[in-house]
């Protein structure tokens, strides 16, 4: 068990872009929708309740637009990089 088969896209903010790259060995083409809009897809392609697929099924639906290859979800960082709050005494 990974991360992608531990997270629902209900899990993440609506908002929040997820990296999508088309497998290695492919064309190379990437894409980063928002969770909202990977959502719409799969609700216009007929998936039942798309809000509660695990991030494993959504990699497992999607393909690539130029070469039919498989994508793979790259990134679902939710932690923005923040200063450091720490010093020395």
């Amino acid at each position: 068990m990974g991360w992608k088969s531990e997270r629902q896209l209900l899990d993440l903010d609506p908002g929040l872009r997820i990296e999508f790259n088309c497998e290695p060995g492919g064309c190379g083409s990437a894409a980063k929708p928002t969770v909202e809009e990977v959502i719409r897809k799969f609700a216009a392609r007929g998936v039942e309740e798309p809000q509660q697929l695990y991030l494993d099924e959504v990699e497992a639906r999607l393909t690539c637009r130029n070469c039919r290859r498989r994508m793979v979800i790259l990134n679902v960082d939710e932690d923005q990089a923040e200063a450091f709050q720490g010093g020395m005494p």
